[in-house]
């Protein structure tokens, strides 16, 4: 949560973020009950209705969140033209439930793509570690804006989780 959370800072007091109304329960909260205190006002959309879709996302759009598959639903979107839809804000997609070898959104046209580390990168699930992708064309402007936002690790030791990832695809290979 604290990768989601570092990109819904990117979006400033009176700014919006237009998000898909099916999405996990704890983006839900932080973009129902957390995000609003800072300013940012956020719209939740049916994205099977793009008319509405249009309707929504406006100037003050600065981020499109989307997922897909949804969790806990399962439910499907289709990315290339809700991405189009943007008109310039940027486009975020939680794959935490996909692996980032089934789904590529940034060769859609994502601009920030968070994975599940925990999930599918490391293998196993004795780490819990989000990993955000940036678009090529964006990686000067976001990580820098994001590095700003760094949460440092609290009570634990971020060497030995950075080992446990880098290093859990060599374990799973012993056991195959």
């Amino acid at each position: 949560m604290s990768t989601l959370s570092a990109v819904a800072n990117l979006v400033g007091s009176g700014q919006e973020i237009v998000a898909r109304d099916d999405i996990y329960g704890g983006s839900d909260s932080l973009l129902s009950r957390f995000t609003p205190k800072s300013g940012v006002l956020v719209k939740q959309v049916k994205t099977s209705d793009l008319d509405e879709v249009a309707a929504v996302i406006g100037p003050k759009t600065k981020l499109v969140w989307l997922e897909s598959p949804t969790n806990p639903r399962y439910k499907l979107l289709i990315f290339k033209l809700l991405m189009l839809m943007a008109n310039g804000a940027l486009v975020l997609v939680d794959n935490s439930i996909m692996s980032p070898i089934l789904s590529r959104p940034l060769e859609l046209g994502a601009d920030i793509v968070m994975h599940s580390a925990t999930k599918f990168i490391a293998g196993h699930s004795d780490v819990m570690v989000g990993v955000l992708a940036v678009k090529e064309e964006r990686e000067r402007e976001i990580p820098h804006k994001l590095a700003l936002l760094h949460v440092p690790c609290k009570h634990t030791n971020c060497i030995c989780k950075y080992f446990y990832v880098a290093s859990g695809p060599q374990h799973m290979k012993s056991f195959s």
